[in-house]
């Protein structure tokens, strides 16, 4: 189910890939930069769609780089700057996105580099992240969780 998370934007989580090692890996085939994680973290992806309901347009990539957030139980938080999964996203990606008019939807991969032992937990969440708050502003985005077991 879509949620309003501010600034005209919709959020929806359309598919998760708890060990996406193998995805991102492929995404970054070409390049060879992908390293595996390290014992005892693991990639995870959330296939996410992003609809614009504001005015004009929206930078979609200033959102997901600095409004969209994982945590799990042991709350630690994951920020797509530091803890991204290699150095391209699994196909669809919403890594480079860009500008959404009003009424679009984009829809794809964002990525994120966890402690395995936070997967069975792990939430989506947007907003404020305390290392982030200046920039979360220019995104106008609130804090909303979103479940990423069954999803």
């Amino acid at each position: 189910m879509p949620a309003s998370i501010g600034g005209g934007w919709t959020l929806r989580v359309l598919a998760v890939r708890p060990h996406a090692e193998h995805l991102v890996a492929l995404a970054n085939r070409a390049s060879d930069s992908y390293r595996p994680p390290p014992h005892g973290a693991q990639d995870f992806a959330a296939r996410i769609a992003l609809t614009y309901r504001g005015g004009g347009k929206d930078d979609a990539t200033l959102l997901i780089a600095y409004g969209i957030h994982a945590v799990g139980s042991h709350k630690a938080s994951y920020d797509i700057p530091s803890a991204s999964c290699g150095m391209t996203w699994p196909k669809p990606s919403l890594q480079d996105v860009g500008d959404v008019f009003s009424g679009q939807t984009v829809t794809g991969y964002v990525c994120f580099q966890i402690a395995a032992n936070d997967a069975r937990t792990l939430k989506l969440y947007t907003g404020n992240s305390p290392s982030l708050d200046e920039l979360i502003h220019l995104t106008g985005t609130r804090r909303v969780f979103f479940a990423l077991q069954n999803a």
